[in-house]
């Protein structure tokens, strides 16, 4: 990248530092949502591979493996089943993507039905067994989903061997597969979908609602129940419905259902019947429920009007009305709802655009008066079947084209339309399609007078027609007749105009594309808006295709566009730099492909041994033949006998790049030299070398933008004055875990001048080869400072004298800071403000005065608006009498503080962190120890809570109200008003919190404070 440093490599790096220093609890979740997929064992088992410290936090952590996928293969079902140990399970099945045949999956899952707390199943087949669940109880079942696509034909099954369902079960969805309801005794449900039911009678679904009164989802759809119902039956009260589809059941059930039901919860309402004639019983049943109704359309854009040959139906927000009706006058019906609609919800309804659909209806709705007059009708969908052999979709076209009705009383139909679309293109060269077009344009143009001879105003017009093929066959090119496409251009005026088959927008139409690219190269797109995608610039549309080619599998991604379309594949193909990323991660024979497709641009090499799919010595024997050509090499491995090939034997002459990252445990046994012992590449610029040790010295390194040492290598400390006197434009300079350096000798005093520096890490490097960075170079520009170093058991610490020549670049660092960050740990205290860090270890027992010492350095140096910054403590394992120290309370307003206790270094001092925040305290000026408290975060929770956690929280909560019972002296702490707490054990993190009854304590004890465990609110419900 431009900043010298590989940003997106940069990034990877750090993630993958930062990931082992998260808590277990988050690293958890972390890998419950990467499995979260139609394959979790598959997944779960690819990250156990990682590395050992994954492997057993994952396969240690049994509810991870509780979902079970028919998408698996059985070898890791089977793992999953053994892994999950005893927590519940979550299953499910489709018979159509599954791995698996039914009987295997069944078989296997059947000895854990105690387990079950989940099963969703999808049928294909007609007589598909139910296996254990016809003849045994799932004691914990919460969700029950069946659906059979095609219709069951084998014998009525019968669940848990005819037995009531379990009192746990909470969602139930049946669909196509007749069971025996009235067996199961449905009760408690939140959740009811009957789909498709054969033998369903009214009664029983009135059984299951009554015994379900906090129902929140209702589904009823497609039976035919034949006994009828008692009107004199109790109303049914579901004072949580907020979603009710009713579609296709018996009239009479429906009817009463709507008279009966109370919705006070409503949000999602869709009613789908079928008359013999005209609905007049309906919608008066409709209006008790106009309150709720009017929620369910508040905020919607536009109304949705259907017909076709039998149904008519009006769509608002989140109300569905579709009715059937054997009459003709389904436009008069329409037009009644919709007014009943006006009535019910308010005039403004009439303002609100609507989008009309017509689908192998009589040409004569779109006629009808109250679309015209009543509504604005933005939108017109014409819809026609030609199997039927109905083309009197025409004819609505032809009522587009010219006013209607008599001399002295007519008007345009729909005036207010802005697109067009539907299947007209069917028959020759169409040219009544284009007269009609012509016709509906020209009225509309701004140059006409609106209200000309014997009309009532002209129409709007059209800005979008989208054309679509009408005849028969499904496989229809684009037409290609220029004297019809010439025709509807000129016809269409400024109205964007497109050709689309199949509800699918191919390309806008444009001769010049046409006879460039022709017929073979449109091809299909889900959205409205793909057309325009061939209007952009070639080098702006290089540019998309560039960066939708992914980092791991480039020439995966550039092959897969270069099936789009003859103009994809060769502008792609035609582009030799979107070739020049080779990853290990794709297979020979892509690399081999992008290697050739690259043509001669400089390559930039990717190969990371955890994720590759090669082996490195055949990738770089792949590329080594291009080694004149290698721009950049980033290459990650976890094995010492890692093989570098060509690049240890070889120059690279315009090699502008080079990481040589090893992430793992073992020792190198020998000393790698690079390019034959000659020196670098006067091209190289970015240089990062990670527990590698390869021979610095011979090369030579100079004129460097960005140099990242770590890991303990063997660098002869005498190069480093040379190597940055000669990299004078270096912008990023890192040095860490350098504590093999023999500093044996006396290091040049010689001035460095780094006037470009961006960013400066020193961590973890012997004390002497850091004073002597400290004190020979001059950094003035420096937006990134990090300094981490062992101080031994020094009382006063060495190093702050040295970076007081460096306060320009600390202020630097820390400017529009909003945070003051202080931590103490067994081992170092540190302090962060902005973008500048530094941290220290120490043998003393005690590091308060330390830390004292630095703040007030700090504050010196930064200027005193420092201390005005809200403060971030940070407390893990450390004495107790560090957060007592009076300058703490006095000098730093700490507003939140984290007490964190490490179970398996067997320290519990951080319960006399709590107590001190609970009561007045003499050291504190103010009387109470960090008054300005407001979060409190903690992991000093076990499996039984934590009682004192609980007392300290209500004592600081009640001295902060000023509570008569509280112990308050010279002043009050501030309100908690967040909590945030973590399992403390030595388990896996727990999720949910594992006692129940100690959180609602904590809730009790801090009143108005929001709690939290493991980082989500608890308790909002």
């Amino acid at each position: 990248d431009e900043d010298g440093i590989g940003v997106s490599n940069k990034q990877v790096d750090k993630e993958r530092q930062s990931i082992e220093t998260l808590p277990e609890e988050i690293f958890v979740n972390v890998i419950q949502l990467y499995a979260s997929s139609c394959t979790p064992a598959h997944h779960l088992t690819t990250a156990t591979l990682v590395c050992r410290r994954w492997r057993t936090v994952v396969e240690g952590t049994p509810f991870l493996w509780g979902k079970i996928s028919g998408e698996d293969r059985l070898h890791r079902i089977r793992k999953a089943l053994e892994l999950s140990g005893g927590v519940p399970l979550d299953l499910e099945y489709d018979e159509k993507t599954s791995e698996i045949k039914p009987g295997a999956f069944f078989r296997e899952i059947g000895p854990h039905i105690a387990r079950w707390r989940t099963i969703v199943a999808q049928f294909h087949s007609k007589d598909f067994p139910l296996f254990e669940l016809e003849t045994l109880r799932a004691p914990i079942l919460k969700k029950l989903h069946f659906v059979c696509i095609y219709g069951w034909q084998a014998k009525r099954p019968t669940l848990f061997g005819g037995r009531p369902a379990p009192t746990t079960l909470e969602d139930f969805k049946i669909a196509g597969i007749p069971l025996s309801l009235d067996l199961l005794h449905l009760s408690g449900l939140k959740e009811l979908r009957i789909i498709r039911h054969a033998t369903l009678t009214s009664a029983m679904a009135l059984v299951v609602l009554r015994n379900s009164p906090e129902l929140e989802v209702l589904e009823l759809n497609g039976f035919k129940a034949t006994d009828s119902l008692k009107s004199d039956q109790d109303a049914i009260q579901l004072p949580s419905l907020n979603h009710i589809i009713i579609d296709e059941i018996p009239l009479e059930l429906a009817e009463w259902l709507l008279l009966k039901l109370s919705l006070p919860s409503l949000q999602r309402f869709s009613l789908s019947l079928d008359f013999e004639e005209r609905p007049p019983r309906i919608l008066p049943l409709l209006d008790p429920h106009i309150p709720e109704l009017k929620r369910v359309v508040s905020g919607a854009s536009s109304i949705n009007v259907k017909f076709t040959g039998d149904f008519y139906g009006i769509s608002i927000g989140e109300l569905d009305l579709l009715f059937g009706s054997e009459l003709d006058k389904n436009d008069v019906l329409a037009g009644e709802l919709f007014e009943w609609l006006v009535s019910s919800f308010g005039k403004g309804l009439a303002n609100i655009p609507v989008n009309l659909c017509l689908s192998d209806c009589p040409p004569s709705h779109v006629l009808a008066g109250w679309l015209s007059s009543r509504v604005k009708v933005t939108r017109l969908e014409v819809w026609s079947d030609p199997y039927f052999g109905v083309h009197s979709m025409d004819d609505v076209i032809s009522a587009l084209a010219s006013p209607s009705g008599s001399s002295s009383s007519s008007r345009w139909t729909l005036p207010f339309l802005e697109e067009l679309d539907g299947y007209l293109v069917w028959k020759g060269d169409n040219q009544d399609l284009v007269d009609h077009i012509r016709a509906r344009q020209r009225a509309g143009m701004p140059s006409r007078s609106k209200g000309g001879e014997g009309t009532i105003g002209a129409p709007e017009p059209l800005k979008e027609i989208w054309l679509r093929y009408a005849g028969k066959g499904t496989n229809r090119k684009p037409p290609l007749d220029e004297n019809f496409i010439e025709s509807m251009r000129e016809a269409a005026g400024d109205a964007k105009l497109y050709w689309i088959r199949m509800g699918i927008a191919d390309t806008k139409f444009d001769s010049a594309s046409y006879a460039e690219a022709g017929p073979s190269d449109f091809h299909s797109h889900s959205t409205k808006g793909y057309p325009y995608i061939e209007e952009i610039p070639e080098d702006l549309f290089i540019d998309v295709i560039r960066l939708y080619a992914s980092p791991l599998t480039p020439v995966l991604d550039l092959t897969t566009a270069t099936l789009v379309c003859q103009r994809w594949r060769s502008v792609v193909k035609g582009t030799p730099f979107l070739w020049s990323k080779i990853s290990g991660a794709e297979s020979l024979p892509r690399i081999r492909k992008g290697l050739k497709l690259s043509g001669d641009v400089p390559l930039d090499l990717d190969y990371d041994q955890a994720s590759s799919n090669i082996k490195a010595a055949d990738f770089f024997k792949e590329a080594g033949p291009h080694i004149s050509r290698w721009r950049t090499v980033v290459a990650h491995f976890h094995s010492t006998n890692f093989s570098f090939s060509e690049l240890e034997t070889s120059q690279a002459p315009a090699l502008e790049k080079l990481h040589l990252v090893y992430d793992g445990w073992s020792v190198w046994n020998k000393t790698l030299t690079l390019f034959g012992g000659l020196p670098a590449p006067f091209t190289l610029q970015n240089v990062r070398i990670e527990k590698t040790p390869v021979s610095l010295e011979p090369l030579h390194l100079s004129r460097l933008k960005n140099l990242i040492l770590s890991g303990n290598l063997s660098i002869p400390p005498a190069i480093l004055p040379t190597l940055l006197q000669s990299s004078p434009e270096l912008e990023v300079l890192s040095l860490s875990d350098l504590y093999g350096l023999n500093i044996s000798e006396q290091l040049d005093q010689v001035a460095v001048q780094l006037p470009l520096l961006k960013e400066l890490v020193i961590h973890k490097i012997p004390l002497q080869l850091a004073q002597w960075l400290l004190s020979t170079f001059s950094a003035p520009t420096v937006r990134r400072f990090t300094l981490c170093l062992d101080v031994g058991e020094s009382i006063r610490n060495p190093i702050l004298s040295l970076l007081d020549s460096h306060a320009a670049a600390l202020k630097s660092a820390a400017t529009n800071a909003s945070l003051l960050g202080v931590a103490f740990h067994a081992s170092y205290y540190d302090v962060s403000i902005g973008n500048l860090e530094l941290s220290f270890e120490s043998s003393l027992d005690s590091k308060e005065a330390l830390a004292r010492e630095l703040v007030e350095w700090l504050f010196t140096t930064l200027g005193e608006g420092s201390t005005h910054l809200p403060a971030d403590l940070r407390l893990s394992d450390c004495p107790p009498g560090e957060v007592l120290a009076e300058w703490l309370s006095s000098r730093i307003n700490v507003t939140r503080v984290r007490v964190w206790n490490n179970p398996w270094d067997g320290m519990h001092l951080m319960d006399q962190v709590i107590s001190a925040l609970a009561s007045p305290h003499p050291s504190s000026a103010t009387g109470w120890v960090l008054p300005s408290v407001e979060t409190l975060e903690t992991n000093l929770v076990s499996e039984e809570g934590n009682p004192h956690l609980v007392e300290s929280i209500r004592a600081r909560q009640r001295a902060a109200m000023q509570d008569p019972q509280a112990d308050v002296t010279i002043g009050a702490p501030k309100l908690l008003r967040e909590i945030w707490l973590w399992y403390g054990g030595k388990k896996v993190n727990r999720r949910p919190a594992p006692n129940e009854k100690f959180m609602r304590s904590v809730r009790d004890a801090g009143g108005d404070a929001e709690l939290s465990w493991c980082a989500q609110r608890w308790g909002a419900g």
